[in-house]
C-alpha cells in the first residue's frame, strides 16, 4: 500500500510550483469533461483576471474531447495547465497551494474533487447541483452559483477574493 500524502504548507506548495505567494489561486482538478464546465470556468476566470490581475487558475487533470485542444491553443493569462493524469502527491500539492477549488459542473450526482477540497481544508466555489450541494454549504464551506452561468461564477470568484474568504 502507498503511504498517505501529507499536506504541505501553502507557501511551500506555492514555492515548489513556482506560484506567487500573495496572489489568489484557484484550482480545477479532475477529468476535463464537458459536464464539468471547465469551459465556463475559463470564461469566468477571464472576467475575474481583468479585475484581479494577479489571480491564478490551475487547470489540472486529464483532458477529454474538446479539452484535448487546450494544449495547442494560447494559454489564457493567469492560467497554468497540468493536462495529464496526476499522481496523488502532485494532485495533493496543487490542493495545498490553492485558496479555493472550483467545481463549475453543469450537472453532477457526486464529486470526489469537492470531497478532496474539504479534506485539504479548502473551500469550494461551484455549481448548485445535487452532487455539490450535499458537500458545500453555501456561504459556509464555499459558494454555489447556478450551473453554466459564467457571469455568476465570475462574481463568486471576485467575491471570494474581495471579501477575503480564503480563510
Amino acid at each position: 500500500p502507498s503511504e498517505p500524502v501529507l499536506p504541505v504548507p501553502r507557501g511551500e506548495a506555492r514555492a515548489r510550483l513556482g506560484l506567487p505567494q500573495g496572489a489568489p489561486v484557484f484550482l480545477f482538478s479532475g477529468l476535463l469533461r464537458p459536464y464539468k464546465g471547465w469551459d465556463v470556468l475559463l470564461e469566468a476566470f477571464a472576467t475575474t483576471r481583468r479585475a484581479v490581475p494577479d489571480a491564478v487558475l490551475l487547470l489540472a487533470g486529464e483532458p477529454w474531447g474538446e479539452a484535448k485542444r487546450l494544449e495547442s491553443r494560447p494559454v489564457p493569462a493567469g492560467v497554468r495547465l497540468f493536462l495529464r493524469f496526476l499522481p496523488a502527491e502532485e494532485r495533493g500539492l496543487l490542493f495545498d497551494a490553492c485558496d479555493a477549488v472550483v467545481c463549475p459542473y453543469r450537472h453532477a450526482t457526486g464529486s470526489g474533487i469537492a470531497a478532496d477540497a474539504v479534506s485539504h481544508g479548502r473551500p469550494v466555489i461551484g455549481s448548485d447541483v445535487p452532487g455539490l450541494a450535499v458537500v458545500v454549504e453555501d456561504g459556509v464551506s464555499g459558494l454555489l452559483v447556478p450551473p453554466g452561468d459564467a457571469g455568476a461564477l465570475a462574481a463568486a470568484l471576485l467575491r471570494f477574493v474581495r471579501e477575503g474568504l480564503a480563510e
